[in-house]
């Protein structure tokens, strides 16, 4: 038995252009780079022989690799496709270097749907990729809305998966969340439940899928 795992992300020197540090994902990333005893960016970055030797350290047999998040679903076109080619280019490169240790899931730019749709058509007819992983939210609008609706029918007629994966939820969601929960609180003078309750709504938010069904 072949133990495989499907959420292995990797990120490229495009994302680390485009994808800004802020003091929570500063704290984040290098408290867990030294519990863990590794750099966290560096590790992603990489995709050879380092990762092959965690996973042979951890018993995995194969990666199927996916574009880190927010993934091209954080940007508009100009950024978004040239951002999923190259990672799907990289990628490509990465399993073709090693075919019995990783596989692949496309990333898309959603930002516009028919090129979506014909990365996908490319990743999985011309790069062997076995689906694609997408991120939650396109800057906070749903991705069951009809304009998207040609990348769905494209994955049903190739028939591979598309694996939604949670996002931190945009701004203009989190900011009538986050006001309508003080004001609640503050007409009870209650501060410290405040802080919590903004917290969890904050965090079920961020953990739920958001697609309507």
């Amino acid at each position: 038995m072949r133990i495989i795992a499907i959420e292995e992300h990797f990120i490229t020197p495009m994302y680390r252009e485009h994808v800004g540090a802020n003091e929570y994902r500063n704290f984040y990333l290098t408290s867990r780079s030294q519990v863990m005893g590794h750099d966290i960016m560096a590790e992603n970055l990489d995709l050879g022989a380092s990762r092959l030797k965690h996973m042979d350290a951890h018993g995995v047999d194969v990666q199927v690799l996916s574009f880190g998040s927010p993934g091209p679903q954080g940007f508009g076109a100009d950024v978004a496709v040239p951002m999923a080619h190259d990672a799907n280019d990289r990628l490509h490169a990465a399993v073709k270097a090693h075919p019995t240790r990783f596989a692949g899931f496309a990333a898309l730019p959603t930002a516009d749907a028919k090129a979506a749709a014909e990365e996908l058509e490319r990743c999985v007819t011309k790069l062997g990729f076995k689906g694609a992983m997408i991120h939650s939210h396109q800057q906070g609008e749903f991705l069951d809305a009809r304009k998207y609706w040609p990348m769905w029918a494209k994955a049903a007629e190739l028939d591979v998966p598309i694996y939604l994966h949670p996002a931190l939820p945009h701004p203009q969601v989190v900011r009538p969340t986050s006001k309508a929960t003080r004001s609640w609180h503050a007409r009870r003078g209650d501060l410290r439940s405040t802080r919590a309750a903004t917290s969890c709504a904050l965090s079920s938010r961020a953990c739920s899928t958001p697609i309507r069904t």
